[in-house]
């Protein structure tokens, strides 16, 4: 089993209500259940996209947990979270309670594209600092404000063997 982003998300019809069963009703996301949301995300078996589309069947099924068996489909803000936390599988479901789902298979020529998602993004800036307070062994820096902008970091104390005597100090931080 792996996640495959959903590109671009979109509602996943999952059958139809009301007298006629003229009504659609959708996918709730499996995390968070959210009531019908654009899915962004699934967790399916490795052969979902021998053919470059979703195939519903190999969709996993989360088991266990309050609301019982679900499609292991997710909205936009609970894929980020898995991918940002490294792609792990939800926390309600050990590895082996998703299987490739069977229930109500359809065919849905409409689905999107399907891929692994890639890693998450890293970002970085780099932030200037004034010489502000000499304390006993440590130097206090003020940020150097940029127009338009939120401080990033504010203040910054560093140790004297570090930086000695310098008046600026430029730090860049990445975060992933």
């Amino acid at each position: 089993m792996r996640y495959y982003e959903l590109n671009p998300p979109m509602k996943l019809r999952a059958g139809f209500t009301g007298e006629k069963q003229d009504k659609p009703f959708y996918f709730d996301c499996c995390a968070c259940g959210a009531k019908e949301p654009e899915i962004a995300g699934v967790l399916a078996s490795e052969d979902t996209t021998a053919d470059g589309r979703l195939a519903f069947d190999k969709i996993g099924v989360i088991s266990g947990g309050e609301r019982g068996p679900r499609h292991a489909l997710y909205c936009a803000a609970c894929f980020a979270t898995i991918v940002n936390d490294g792609l792990t599988l939800p926390p309600d479901s050990p590895p082996d309670a998703c299987a490739p789902g069977s229930q109500q298979q359809q065919q849905n020529n409409s689905m999107p594209q399907a891929t692994a998602p890639t890693a998450p993004k890293t970002k970085s800036i780099t932030v200037l600092f004034t010489h502000e307070l000499d304390r006993k062994n440590a130097v206090r820096f003020q940020e150097v404000p940029v127009e338009g902008q939120a401080p990033v970091c504010g203040t910054l104390y560093l140790q004297k063997w570090f930086c000695g005597t310098a008046r600026n100090v430029r730090l860049t931080v990445e975060v992933s």
